[in-house]
């Protein structure tokens, strides 16, 4: 077992970006980026995990190193999905001190869109060719208490995702798509309750749903690259605008990451997306 640091530096523009360091064996996920910053970096978060298994979903692609099978960028997710889908054995997620990092759960939640998939196929595959037994498996398996090393955050969001099952049921009558809109609508709430715990949600979740709608709209148009980066990059500007009109300077800056009200940010880089455009 080891510790796995999610670790943060700013970015100018752009939300900070986000890796993980193994600070038993002093290696770098690097989460399409890298780690090296003249700013000073900072931790995050952290947890005992497992880095063998970590090691095994590096998945770098086209160049960009550590992609921990987000894919598509920009699509799938960021740089900050990333981290989290390598913090994951160690029970323990990113949170809201990252600037910008609730855009970024706005936009694909906190393991990516992908999420389920990602579980299923590449992190427990992973965790079996490891020899980890103990590993968590499927998102409608795991408790809501994960074990007593998980963060109280984690737990907070697997709570949500224990919910899937129920949601599920009588999905004939319901469009896929709503209840997984619906899911990073919750997602995002059990983030933000937690950093404001007084927070209203119905003051932010409906400005939520109707992002989701218009994103699901313009992933079906199959943007690509630097395209695509900047249709989400200007739809979750308008996201900001209505955030910070909606609620008080100190409760935005708190969810923000310290960002003031009226300051807006990119949530998806520009040259990362470029690199990327091949996967779309």
């Amino acid at each position: 077992m080891e510790t796995l640091v999610g670790m943060a530096y700013k970015l100018g523009d752009l939300a900070d970006h986000t890796f993980v360091y193994c600070r038993d064996n002093g290696q770098y996920f690097d989460c399409f980026g890298g780690h090296e910053s003249l700013d000073d970096r900072r931790d995050i978060c952290s947890g005992v995990g497992l880095y063998k298994v970590a090691n095994c979903y590096r998945l770098p692609m086209f160049g960009l190193p550590d992609t921990a099978g987000v894919g598509p960028y920009a699509v799938d997710g960021v740089c900050h999905q990333a981290a989290n889908r390598f913090l994951f054995s160690a029970l323990t997620t990113l949170n809201y001190y990252v600037r910008g990092y609730w855009f970024s759960n706005i936009v694909y939640g906190t393991w990516g869109k992908s999420y389920p998939l990602w579980l299923a196929t590449i992190y427990l595959p992973c965790s079996i060719s490891q020899a980890v037994s103990a590993a968590p498996v499927a998102p409608a398996a795991m408790p809501v208490a994960v074990g007593a090393n998980a963060s109280d955050l984690f737990k907070k969001i697997q709570g949500v995702y224990s919910s899937v099952p129920r949601l599920m049921r009588g999905t004939e009558s319901r469009d896929p798509e709503e209840i997984a809109r619906e899911i990073s609508v919750k997602d995002m709430v059990a983030h933000a309750s937690f950093i404001v715990p007084e927070l209203d949600p119905i003051k932010i979740t409906e400005i939520h749903r109707e992002f989701l709608k218009e994103r699901d709209a313009v992933f079906g148009e199959g943007l690509k690259g630097t395209a695509l980066s900047d249709k989400v990059n200007s739809m979750m500007k308008d996201v900001q605008k209505a955030l910070a009109d909606s609620l008080d300077s100190d409760t935005y800056r708190k969810l923000s990451g310290g960002i003031e009200p009226g300051e807006t940010i990119n949530v998806v880089d520009r040259e990362i997306a470029a690199k990327a455009g091949t996967l779309r």
